[in-house]
């Protein structure tokens, strides 16, 4: 079971690096649970989601780095 779902409003958390685009908001696109297919070494172990931001730009951001917005 995931956290999230797909178009899920999430906001980043504060403390990230800028590249993670902290405190922005986002909606779920993709769901990345199977962490054997899709190792993803550069995220500690749990789900990975990919977030679209209003700009068009999307990134992966591990989980933890996510709060439900909305």
């Amino acid at each position: 079971m995931t956290k999230f779902r797909y178009n899920d409003l999430v906001k980043v958390i504060d403390g990230l690096e800028a590249s993670f685009r902290p405190a922005e908001k986002g909606v779920i696109v993709a769901i990345i649970s199977d962490r054997t297919r899709w190792p993803l070494g550069e995220f500690p172990p749990g789900v990975v989601y990919s977030v679209e931001f209003e700009d068009g730009v999307a990134i992966d951001l591990h989980e933890l780095w996510l709060t439900r917005e909305g």
